[in-house]
């Protein structure tokens, strides 16, 4: 997929995320050296994978304005599109906002059933 394909492809895939009931963050894991990203996130049907290619920036704050939580779970997941290439935003229940700024963002699935 490219351009306007490439974020309505990640945008459905993240919508997956979304409209589960509090689904949680698996792992955030950075790659400087690659400039890569990789957030994994547990659901129902498997592991939902974002890759943030190129990334510029990372902000992955640990505040936890709403409250302690054993986990980090989703509340809301956004892909925008911006003249400089994407940015993933992912709201946590906690109040937190995890953003990545980044080229090009892909979305993978890998099933468990």
């Amino acid at each position: 997929m490219r351009g306007a394909e490439l974020v309505l492809g990640c945008t459905r895939a993240l919508r997956v995320v979304q409209d589960r009931q509090k689904e949680p963050q698996k792992s955030l894991t950075v790659d400087f050296e690659a400039t890569r990203v990789v957030i994994e996130f547990e659901t129902a049907s498997g592991v939902l994978r974002a890759t943030a290619e190129d990334m510029t920036a990372v902000i992955c704050p640990h505040e936890r304005p709403w409250g302690i939580s054993s986990a980090v779970f989703v509340n809301e997941v956004n892909l925008l599109r911006r003249s400089q290439g994407e940015r993933l935003e992912i709201r946590t229940q906690g109040g937190d906002v995890i953003t990545v700024d980044a080229k090009r963002v892909y979305v993978e699935s890998t099933s468990t059933n």
